[in-house]
């Protein structure tokens, strides 16, 4: 192939649409946070101060002859990184799309497999000859994905200090065809704490649980999710992460578009006419993902959390999804429903003048940490850490 790399940043191109579509369906590796629906929300709301970036990788050899020419013609755009640059401090950054804030997972680029090593190997000389930005952060890089291995490879032979950071969990479920196969792969206290629960439910008057997917339904639900996620937070004395206008505006424009295209699955449990419990969870590419839950820590129902997430991964059993998936973190409940994960990481790569010094700074501070915690071990590392973020300013 003869790969050619070129930039843009107009998410609404329609040609643009169709080759996204197209590679994240022959991409093992898309994810619904690398579709463009939820690319474009992002860049609407919360990344708003992001410069939209998308890499296009086409095949020169192939994209000859044809007429019209068309700037994403289907048949010769063959790899897509969705990214953006972004400013933080004096360095800007190459990231990608749709991650900062709103938590996306299960990112990488978007290609055949037969294609990714050339279709990589084409943006990587891109961004080495780019001069508007000075390094690159691949966040949620799956640990087993070639493209982190590459980057890494490249990064060292081109003497770009990099480093790894945030390696983090993902919990998910392979699913079994039947909810009992299931709930017969949990332990006993908590087959019966789920069983229990939805029994109860069942037998509080004026109590149901409902499946929301239309626009309509879907955008009346998070006005009731959000004031229910912040009183959850409030009773901790936290603030949640809905607070923020740009987040709220974020979450309302994708699950519309969502729920416009059959992706949406919001659980509800309301009592007497309330709604005292709300889960988000999205179905796409045969993977069901819960998003967000929010509760009244103070409501009639016990504990709502465990019969909307049971009811959540029964409908994905039902629709004959593959896998239900919890997003990054270790919390202790997600383990309660699976012990299987796969990890990801942070891959920082600093190219030129303030990303390279910050990087290597921040390699520098690793092995001053690995070394204290190999010498003195955890605990020592613990308290020296306190006396120094927590030092008078």
């Amino acid at each position: 192939m003869a790969l050619n790399v070129t930039r843009h940043s107009n998410l609404d191109a329609p040609d643009l649409r169709t080759a996204w579509e197209r590679l994240s369906a022959d991409s093992p590796r898309a994810s619904l946070f690398s579709t463009r629906e939820w690319c474009r929300c992002w860049a609407g709301s919360v990344g708003r101060q992001a410069e939209p970036a998308i890499l296009l990788v086409k095949d020169e050899m192939k994209s000859r002859g044809l007429q019209p020419a068309r700037p994403f013609e289907r048949s010769h755009v063959v790899g897509l990184l969705p990214t953006c640059i972004e400013k933080v401090g004096p360095a800007k950054w190459l990231k990608f799309l749709g991650r900062e804030r709103a938590s996306g997972d299960h990112l990488d680029i978007l290609c055949s497999p037969e294609n990714h090593q050339d279709c990589l190997s084409a943006i990587l000389a891109y961004i080495d000859r780019c001069d508007d930005f000075h390094g690159l952060i691949l966040g949620e890089l799956e640990r087993d994905s070639p493209t982190l291995a590459m980057v890494k490879e490249w990064a060292e032979a081109s003497s770009h200090p990099f480093l790894e950071r945030e390696r983090r969990v993902v919990p998910y479920i392979d699913l079994p065809p039947d909810l009992d196969a299931y709930l017969a792969s949990l332990s006993s206290n908590m087959r019966y704490h789920i069983r229990r629960r939805r029994r109860g439910l069942e037998r509080t008057a004026g109590a149901s649980l409902r499946l929301l997917r239309d626009t309509d339904e879907v955008d009346l639900a998070l006005a009731d999710f959000f004031r229910l996620h912040e009183a959850r937070w409030r009773r901790d004395g936290q603030s949640g992460l809905y607070q923020s206008q740009a987040m709220q505006r974020f979450l309302r424009d994708f699950c519309r578009k969502a729920s416009q295209h059959g992706w949406a699955r919001l659980y509800a449990i309301e009592h007497d006419g309330r709604r005292q419990c709300v889960l988000i969870a999205f179905h796409w590419g045969g993977v069901a993902y819960y998003y967000q839950i929010g509760w009244n820590p103070d409501g009639p129902i016990q504990s709502p959390g465990v019969i909307v997430m049971a009811e959540s991964i029964a409908q994905a059993i039902r629709e004959g999804i593959g896998r239900y998936d919890f997003l990054r973190g270790d919390e202790a409940y997600k383990t309660r429903w699976t012990s299987q994960a796969v990890k990801q990481t942070t891959l920082v790569v600093g190219m030129r003048g303030p990303a390279r010094a910050a990087t290597t700074a921040e390699r520098l501070k690793d092995r001053f940490k690995k070394v204290i915690q190999r010498t003195f071990g955890e605990e020592r590392w613990e308290r020296v850490r306190q006396l120094v973020t927590d030092r008078p300013r």
